[in-house]
């Protein structure tokens, strides 16, 4: 089963990795934040199991890249490289996509993505999009054609931004050869997962 959502709004912050100073952005989704949101959706704190969001598989859609632009904050408490904490005021630059839209879809048993997509339109815990000051400007379930395979869900979504256009699409695969570090595994810690990149001609939205 594939479940599509919609990741759109005015900010959006997909985090790879970290700084004391530094929080830099994904220019694409990652999969740990994705499920992240899903886990929040469904009521899951950090500490419940994960195990099943984990296995399921991800794909992308970049409706809209966006831009990526910088915010300096000044912070109490910010983390050193080495996990101690600043007990100093901190200058920190975070980076931010803005105006960004991305169809995302994820892939697995149906008993599995059936309970998200409930969660999606009731969940438990408000829904943002990498940072709690980024909420999303459309709900994120999205009605999609009933067919399990991803690239012809891909091309028959309408485009997000409401025009039609060939998109660029990063399809997980075992086989794949573009690699990204964002397979979240146990106790927070993260694995390479394996991506195909290729293109989507998507429609426009009805009129």
């Amino acid at each position: 089963m594939t479940l599509p959502l919609a990741l759109q709004g005015p900010m959006m912050a997909f985090g790879i990795g970290t700084h004391e100073r530094e929080k830099p952005t994904s220019t694409t989704p990652t999969k740990s934040a994705v499920l992240g949101l899903v886990a929040a959706a469904l009521g899951r704190t950090f500490t419940d199991p994960q195990d099943d969001l984990h296995a399921l598989m991800l794909h992308v859609r970049v409706d809209d890249p966006g831009q990526v632009q910088s915010d300096f904050q000044i912070v109490r408490q910010a983390l050193r490289a080495d996990g101690s904490v600043n007990p100093f005021l901190t200058p920190v630059r975070r980076e931010y996509l803005y105006g960004a839209a991305f169809l995302v879809l994820l892939e697995g048993p149906a008993y599995i993505l059936g309970s998200v997509g409930e969660a999606l339109l009731n969940p438990a815990f408000p829904p943002y999009l990498g940072r709690r000051s980024c909420p999303p400007a459309r709900p994120l379930y999205v009605q999609a054609p009933k067919t399990a395979e991803p690239l012809t869900v891909m091309a028959e979504v309408p485009d997000l931004t409401g025009t039609g256009g060939r998109r660029l699409a990063l399809i997980e695969d075992p086989l794949g050869y573009y690699t990204r570090p964002d397979q979240p595994l146990p106790e927070r810690r993260f694995a390479n997962r394996t991506l195909t990149l290729t293109h989507i001609q998507t429609v426009s939205a009805a009129p």
